[in-house]
């Protein structure tokens, strides 16, 4: 396909979104907002039967919004997890302007990360909680794991980077192509559009086509106004904080420090090595943006009586918002926390 055929669609394609009706507000099921440090909020969903149950916090990356955890109602990850029972905190990072330019990654973990723990051990009463991590909020939920083992019951991280120096790695490589600190703009942040055109050289070719296909064969308009929502939620990059995305870059990316156990967060070692919890790893087979060995290795590290983990058939964001992702994946990662039919190590696979 030339670059002039892949204009002229994605012209067709936003002909046809111009001309639907507009999609209402995001239909979130939390029940309040919690407030932890600068912006950064906890959104509370309670469980089905109350908040009893062990309290699960999900820990999202700072690139996207976390709204596609709750894209609609029969469609959020976070509502199948409540209909099992457990009360769910959602780490919502905010979007970072100029004063956040100096957030680090240290900020990040060892005061939002460890602030919002606190907040949910004290609303419920409770020595420990299940954790979520998700992409490269698995990172830093690995990181709280490794700095705060004693708050934490049992930890599951989907489609999470831990060797970011696997062969194939197309992001890895892109990563490593680019200054970071030339990418930062005045106000000392990296702009979202910027990222969002960093991720686009990843599949150049893909979204034209495929989206005007999905469009051609939706009937319903609950369920086009459900793919709407998806395509806003994947066109919004927030700005990223300067520091944490020069150090995120550098330490991960270039230097594989969260691989080789020498990263650290104001002079605290992550090592992964020293987890203690059970941990649940979910990687996608066909992900374009962590490959298979760059999830896997994870399991290199962890004791392997504490080790288990999933494979899924499909791609990156259909393990947590696709329709595998809202049925078997969120009830794997259910039963993980219950401690249901577990193996160690477990080796199983959803198609």
């Amino acid at each position: 396909m030339t670059a002039a055929q892949v204009r002229a669609e994605r012209a067709r394609v936003q002909a046809w979104l111009d001309a639907e009706q507009p999609v209402g507000p995001w239909p979130t099921r939390e029940r309040e907002r919690i407030g932890i440090e600068g912006k950064a909020v906890l959104r509370f969903y309670p469980g089905s039967n109350g908040a009893a149950g062990r309290p699960l916090l999900l820990v999202y990356s700072l690139v996207n919004r976390p709204d596609v955890l709750d894209l609609a109602p029969g469609h959020s990850f976070i509502e199948a997890l409540q209909r099992r029972g457990h009360p769910v905190y959602l780490m919502d990072w905010g979007r970072p302007d100029a004063s956040d330019a100096g957030v680090s990654m240290a900020d990040y973990v060892n005061g939002y990360l460890i602030k919002a723990l606190q907040q949910v051990r004290q609303r419920h009463a409770r020595r420990t909680v299940d954790v979520v991590g998700i992409c490269q909020g698995g990172v830093l939920a690995l990181c709280l794991a490794s700095l705060a083992p004693r708050a934490i019951h049992r930890l599951a991280t989907l489609v999470t980077p831990v060797d970011f120096h696997t062969p194939g790695d197309l992001l890895a490589g892109l990563a490593r192509s680019v200054a970071p600190e030339d990418l930062v703009a005045e106000d000392g942040n990296l702009p979202g559009h910027v990222l969002g055109g960093l991720f686009a050289l990843l599949r150049p070719l893909r979204a034209a086509t495929a989206t005007r296909t999905a469009v051609a064969e939706l009937s319903s308009r609950r369920r086009r106004e459900r793919l709407l929502r998806l395509l806003d939620w994947q066109a919004d990059y927030p700005d990223q904080a300067g520091r944490a995305w020069r150090e995120f870059v550098t330490t991960c990316y270039r230097d594989n420090q969260l691989r080789t156990g020498t990263l650290q967060l104001d002079g605290h070692v992550v090592d992964l090595r020293r987890l203690g919890c059970p941990v649940l790893n979910v990687y996608a087979r066909a992900d374009h943006m962590v490959p298979v060995a760059a999830a896997r290795a994870l399991g290199q590290m962890v004791e392997p009586h504490r080790y288990h983990e999933l494979a899924v058939d499909g791609g990156h964001v259909g393990v947590f918002a696709g329709r595998r992702g809202l049925q078997a994946v969120s009830a794997a990662v259910s039963d993980f926390f219950l401690a249901r039919n577990q193996k160690s190590p477990a080796d199983a696979r959803l198609s």
